[in-house]
């Protein structure tokens, strides 16, 4: 359900590949609760571009935010 995807996307954005994170900083979007928003907080020091991606992790959770309706 939606309490175990988040629960598993809170754990991929401490994942040691930058992959892993940048993806769950784009799906943690799909989440508008505080843990969520929290956790993209968390991302946008995330200074890391992973190989393939166009921006930074930061970018990518700051991006999220403004679709939440969060200021980053």
């Amino acid at each position: 359900g939606a309490a175990g995807d988040l629960e598993a996307l809170l754990g991929f954005a401490r994942h040691e590949d930058p992959r892993v994170r940048f993806r769950a900083a784009h799906a943690l979007r799909e989440h508008p609760v505080p843990r969520a928003i929290e956790m993209l907080r968390t991302l946008t020091s995330d200074e890391t571009q992973p190989a393939g991606a166009a921006w930074t992790i930061a970018e990518q959770a700051r991006k999220s935010l403004t679709a939440l309706g969060e200021s980053p």
